[in-house]
């Protein structure tokens, strides 16, 4: 199931697309904390919860069942500068969700504009996490056909689920925005044991 959302969403209607498009998560939903600039939801899965934070500044333009992404206020989903997304998986193996990730993302690429960083792994309230940014000069189709795009990407692995945060610039951010980014996607999305 899929949504489609032309502007920021106030907290009432933001409600209500939640927990009309969660109904068939094989999960409990909750919406733990709604003001008017941020929500924080969580989704509890058996041995498991994972917990998102609405980021500020940007607004929820889709939605589906195991998939959330914002753009910055004001922009779309055809001409965002910054994107930033959360996907719930079944739990896999970190290296097997790496190499879809990157492969994924390098396919459209031109072969000679392609870069990859590692920032590494650590645990994250007990749970494994990986990290690494991913960079393509010029995509040769798709939606940022000829346009840069830089991800940075981090996996948390759980056990009943794996969590993928991205934030994705359009552009070629600095060294200050790129920390910032990995600031942001460190307290966006987390699993914590039930």
């Amino acid at each position: 199931m899929k949504r489609q959302i032309n502007s920021a969403p106030t907290y009432n209607a933001f409600k209500m697309m939640l927990m009309a498009t969660l109904v068939s998560v094989p999960a409990a939903f909750a919406l733990l904390y709604a003001g008017t600039a941020q929500a924080l939801i969580a989704f509890e899965f058996q041995r498991e919860r994972a917990v998102i934070v609405e980021p500020a500044g940007y607004q929820l333009i889709q939605i589906e069942v195991d998939f959330l992404e914002w753009v910055p206020t004001g922009q779309n989903a055809d001409t965002w500068t910054e994107y930033i997304s959360v996907i719930i998986n079944k739990a896999a193996p970190i290296a097997q969700l790496y190499a879809r990730g990157v492969g994924g993302f390098f396919e459209p690429c031109a072969a000679a504009g392609r870069w990859l960083v590692d920032f590494g792994t650590a645990i994250q309230n007990g749970f494994p996490t990986a990290e690494w940014l991913q960079g393509c000069a010029s995509f040769v189709s798709g939606p940022s056909k000829e346009r840069p795009e830089i991800d940075i990407v981090k996996v948390i692995q759980g056990r009943d689920v794996d969590l993928v945060v991205m934030k994705a610039f359009r552009y070629t951010p600095s060294d200050a925005e790129i920390q910032s980014a990995r600031r942001t996607l460190d307290g966006l999305a987390t699993l914590q044991v039930n």
